[in-house]
């Protein structure tokens, strides 16, 4: 029996293995050594916090990945964030956290159509125009808040960043639905595999349909 395991382990392919999860398995054992150093890593508090914090970088990263996966990159989203996300406080103060909500998205999708009108009708490389809108935006944030917190927080609008649903934080919760639904649409709708086709080659795709 040994001797059989031996040679199902030497089958192995650990090159691929690490390849493949090396970014998961450092993950998983970094945690397991931060563990035994600070005991309060994992309480049920600190992973609550953890998932809060993660699932804004989460929400960000479903975005970036139909990006990149066009064979594209887009280094402007943090600057975005920041800008839709002082917009939506600071205009809480003359109408109703809906409104501020709508006028938010609207900005950061018509930042997202400038930098793809730019990089699909210009041709400008993908990485340099979102460097130029991720300083525009960084420098219309300042301008905006004028270098301080922006406050106005309503409260009904609080409970999407700080609230409970069952047990789990809102955004996390948030951020599950939004994974199932732009996973659905990236590997079940035609919209997705034309995605996947143009990152795999654009030339394939146009000349195919």
């Amino acid at each position: 029996m040994a001797d059989d395991q031996l040679q199902w382990l030497k089958k192995i392919n650990w090159r691929k293995i690490l390849k493949k999860y090396g970014l998961m398995i450092s993950f998983i054992a970094l945690s397991v050594v931060i563990s035994f150093v600070t005991p309060n890593f994992l309480t049920s508090r600190n992973i609550m916090n953890m998932l809060r914090q993660s699932s804004i970088i989460g929400i960000m990263a479903i975005g970036t990945t139909f990006v990149i996966l066009t064979g594209e990159i887009d280094i402007s989203v943090g600057s975005v964030l920041a800008l839709t996300g002082a917009m939506t406080l600071g205009l809480q103060t003359v109408m109703p956290w809906p409104f501020a909500v709508l006028v938010a998205l609207a900005v950061g999708a018509g930042i997202g159509l400038i930098n793809g009108l730019l990089v699909s009708k210009i041709k400008i490389v993908g990485i340099i125009t979102s460097l130029g809108s991720m300083t525009i935006a960084r420098g219309l944030t300042y301008l905006y808040t004028g270098g301080y917190p922006v406050l106005g927080s309503q409260d009904s609008f609080k409970y999407i960043g700080s609230g409970y649903l069952g047990k789990l934080p809102f955004p996390v919760m948030l951020f599950i639905v939004l994974v199932l639904f732009w996973q659905f649409i990236l590997s079940r709708t035609p919209t997705g595999r034309y995605i996947c086709a143009v990152g795999g080659n654009k030339e394939a795709t146009r000349l195919s349909g």
